[in-house]
């Protein structure tokens, strides 16, 4: 892995300096993956067993980056998803096309195979509090529950049939796989299908729908440029080249029942223009006069952002923030004792990996404060890219394994 990062890192130096063109870092990941799952290498070293026992509320990529962390550092590990199936945003939100589900069952197995113990069916709050888990041996709690609270909109007419939340469609469509939602469709997507949005999660949303709609159309719509889309540029290339139709720079006035049928039928819209920036330096939308217009549709998705899963932390009365994010502090604890939390639910939604990273984190310092050892922190940063790797051989000293 080593020579894989020097080699990623010459490749970006040469293209800075006028050569050779930079090396894609996922690419070169994907080669890496693809390779060990054909050469199953053993699994990582773990310390020896410490007796403690950690409970995680969550097995989405945080969770899973977490559990299999705590048993590199030898200590007992539940997961308990409400969920039937591991996996989080990477098994409900993300298409197969960009993540193989044998891939991400591939990851998870291994997880397991590390003595990770994973209890799927179980809504901690509900059917288990957190008082249980730690009463009946848990020595910490972390929480990764992630993304889940949909972003609230008053547009008129919202609340017609037919308009949907495009993060439960993503859900709703993998959680059994695609096969076994086309046997029983849960959603009459018509055939002009209208896409609220301009993250990654709507373009997804775009791409299924275009799988699902039987040669209807798709339509995205968004209120700004396509340049000022917060998505990759690649998955715009992509949903154009599949067929996915766009409209940009246009915003929802409306949404209107033509018909008296209780119905989405059409979506009155203001055309729009970029003004002066707004306090985030983006340039702000405005609406130009005179230049209103109707777009028939059958159905709609909102894909507009989600803030944390508010569930667990409005019953057990955790400390919140913004969007009703759960407070932690530097060492990722909560406001209640022994339980700490990391990834999207701190934060909202931001990228899988972001929120495997936080996770890891957190869990250094859960590690720290089961073996009282919290005084000698030293981040993983540090420990990786210092201690024990390519910085290090830089100043002419042997790389040492990861930790622990």
């Amino acid at each position: 892995m080593l020579s894989t990062a020097a080699g990623a890192l010459r490749g970006c130096l040469c293209n800075a300096l006028g050569g050779a063109q930079p090396l894609s870092i996922g690419v070169v990941q994907r080669f890496v993956q693809d390779w060990e799952r054909s050469n199953r290498q053993p699994d990582p070293s773990k310390a020896a067993d410490t007796g403690k026992h950690v409970a995680i509320v969550g097995a989405g990529p945080a969770g899973l980056a977490v559990a299999e962390f705590l048993r590199r550092f030898g200590h007992r590990v539940t997961i308990y998803e409400e969920l039937p199936t591991p996996g989080g945003t990477a098994w409900y939100g993300v298409p197969d096309y960009h993540l193989p589900k044998d891939v991400l069952l591939y990851e998870i197995d291994r997880v397991k195979g590390m003595g990770v113990e994973i209890k799927t069916g179980v809504t901690v709050g509900k059917d288990v509090t957190l008082r249980q888990l730690l009463g009946e041996g848990a020595d910490a709690v972390l929480v990764t529950t992630g993304p889940k609270d949909v972003v609230k909109l008053k547009t008129p007419g919202i609340d017609l049939k037919g308009i949907y939340d495009g993060y439960a469609f993503l859900q709703d469509v993998f959680v059994n796989g695609v096969e076994s939602y086309r046997k029983n469709p849960k959603y009459d997507l018509g055939d002009k299908v209208v896409v609220i949005g301009g993250g990654d999660s709507s373009l997804d949303c775009t791409r299924t729908a275009l799988r699902l709609a039987n040669g209807g159309t798709v339509t995205l719509v968004y209120r700004r440029t396509e340049k000022e889309m917060p998505s990759y540029p690649i998955m715009v290339e992509e949903a154009k080249e599949e067929g996915v139709q766009f409209k940009f720079l246009v915003e929802t006035k409306t949404y209107n029942d033509d018909n008296g049928n209780g119905h989405v039928s059409s979506i009155s819209m203001d055309t729009m223009k970029l003004g002066q920036p707004d306090q985030t330096g983006r340039r702000k939308p405005e609406p130009v006069p005179g230049k209103e217009f109707k777009m028939i549709c059958t159905s709609v998705f909102l894909v507009i952002g989600r803030g944390p899963n508010s569930f667990l932390q409005k019953k057990l009365g955790l400390k919140t923030g913004k969007h009703d994010a759960i407070v932690v502090d530097d060492h990722f604890r909560t406001s209640m004792d022994k339980v700490f939390a990391a990834g999207d639910v701190t934060e909202g939604e931001t990228l899988i990996v972001k929120a495997m990273g936080s996770g890891r984190s957190a869990t250094q310092r859960v590690h720290e404060y089961l073996t009282n050892s919290e005084s000698q922190h030293v981040s993983l940063y540090e420990r990786y890219f210092t201690q024990n790797s390519y910085e290090r051989m830089l100043q002419g000293g042997k790389a040492g394994p990861p930790p622990p």
